[in-house]
């Protein structure tokens, strides 16, 4: 199933509606790689409080705060607009309740807070005061809003920590899956000499796939050494008539995915006619990253 980030949160809602577990990870993956844009997005203010309060309280959310500020008093006005009521700073908060309180406005830095969040108004005087005091004074001053910061490594924003190494040795294990199930899975070794080289890693047997389908590529490196991995990757690439669309997989559990990671390429087969007339076949290189450029 393809998701554009303009219409992910308000598919989220009706996912959730309507128990259906699959679209609302496929919402998911696309506001995980797609956070502001998805935010930002019309179908973000037509949302339900509760559809709202889901979203913002993310640990993973990939958005900076002052955005998340924001698009939640977006979000107000517009509930104030569908309420009938006029938009004012009382109605704003009401419509809001608690959800206000769920953006962590702690986390911002002082010149993101001074220069926006504390002129919207919307705060009182005396939280926009203790929130002053919190950031400058030792003795802080107890506040109702969240204090930690998100995690920020998502889909492979990693540190740029750069190592070398020397005839590293690795286990590499390599699945294609589609819905959980395995349609092929390979087992290698190969060594690396501390350089950025990509190592091609192939299935035993070809591995058909159709249109219109979401398919799981991963990959399980085992080694004492640390791995190096590719960043700024793309969410869709296209070859001739072929496109290909890349997104984060809830199967990840070490912050890699789209935008970066430790698969540089596809190699694939798609149908082509020979000079003569006959069916043949044509291979493609097709790199879902524009850096091949590799850090730890």
């Amino acid at each position: 199933m393809s998701l554009e980030a303009k219409s992910a949160c308000v598919l989220l809602l009706q996912s959730r509606l309507f128990e259906e577990p699959k679209l609302t990870q496929c919402c998911w993956e696309v506001i995980d790689v797609q956070a502001e844009m998805a935010l930002w997005s019309e179908g973000f203010c037509e949302i339900n409080w509760q559809t709202l309060e889901v979203i913002v309280t993310q640990e993973a959310l990939n958005a900076k705060e002052a955005v998340v500020f924001e698009v939640v008093l977006n979000w107000a006005k517009a509930k104030c607009r569908w309420q009938g009521l006029p938009a004012t700073l009382r109605n704003k908060r009401h419509v809001l309740g608690l959800a206000l309180y769920l953006v962590r406005i702690p986390t911002m830095t002082l010149e993101e807070f001074a220069n926006g969040t504390a002129q919207s108004v919307i705060l009182t005087l005396e939280e926009t005061h203790n929130i002053f005091l919190w950031y400058t004074v030792a003795n802080k001053p107890p506040l109702d809003f969240g204090l930690t910061k998100r995690q920020e490594d998502v889909c492979g924003r990693a540190g740029s920590v750069r190592v070398q190494l020397r005839k590293a040795r690795y286990s590499l294990k390599i699945k294609l899956k589609c819905l959980g199930v395995v349609l092929a899975q390979n087992l290698t070794r190969f060594m690396s000499d501390g350089s950025s080289s990509t190592f091609q890693v192939w299935f035993k047997h070809l591995v058909q796939v159709e249109q219109d389908t979401f398919y799981t590529a991963s990959t399980v490196l085992d080694s004492s050494e640390l791995s190096y991995f590719g960043q700024e990757g793309l969410t869709e690439m296209q070859y001739g008539k072929v496109t290909l669309q890349f997104q984060c997989s809830s199967d990840s559990t070490n912050g890699t995915g789209v935008q970066g990671g430790q698969i540089p390429e596809l190699i694939f087969y798609a149908g082509g006619r020979g000079r003569a007339g006959s069916e043949g076949t044509e291979g493609h290189t097709l790199s879902p990253r524009q850096d091949r450029r590799q850090d730890s």
